[in-house]
């Protein structure tokens, strides 16, 4: 009986140590989570009057409240936004080809809308392990800019077109 408990418990310890190191990642090794569908709430329409799921949302502005960092994030960043209540996050560089706006080359995320806050959280992957990051900001009616604020940050982001042949990806998380 001893023996059978003891190789119980040193399966479960070496399966969960394992499962640990493993992760997923999109075909251009990008950083994803399952998520459970049950847990991804509805996305009221109101929302889709406040965000437009046809543009991209570029960075235009980044300043961070911090003494240990005090230069500026000039890193090119898109937001897209999807009807499913998911984001792409771009980093780093310019969709400026239909190609580059694949989702397979974003970050994931996801986002929720509950009383006119909007809640997105960015899944991230370091080598310590991976983790939730979470914004918040406020929106109201005739937005031209979204504004994410916190203790560390202040980020501005403003709607840009996108030709319709542009519009064709799906996330894949």
């Amino acid at each position: 009986m001893k023996t059978n408990i003891f190789l119980f418990t040193l399966v479960t310890v070496i399966a969960l140590s394992l499962k640990s190191c493993i992760s997923l990642s999109s075909e251009f090794n990008r950083p994803r989570q399952l998520i459970n569908p049950i847990t991804q709430k509805r996305v009221p329409s109101i929302f889709f009057e406040l965000i437009d799921t046809s543009k991209i949302y570029k960075r235009v502005y980044k300043k961070e409240n911090s003494e240990k960092s005090p230069s500026q994030n000039t890193l090119p960043m898109f937001l897209k936004f999807y009807k499913e209540g998911k984001i792409a996050i771009f980093k780093g560089f310019e969709p400026n080809n239909v190609e580059i706006i694949n989702p397979e080359f974003a970050d994931m995320g996801i986002y929720r809308f509950r009383n006119n806050q909007l809640v997105l959280k960015e899944f991230i992957r370091t080598i310590q392990g991976s983790a939730w990051v979470t914004w918040k900001t406020n929106l109201s009616k005739n937005i031209d800019t979204i504004t994410f604020k916190s203790n560390h940050y202040v980020e501005k982001f403003v709607p840009i077109d996108i030709p319709q042949s542009f519009l064709i990806y799906k996330p894949d998380w």
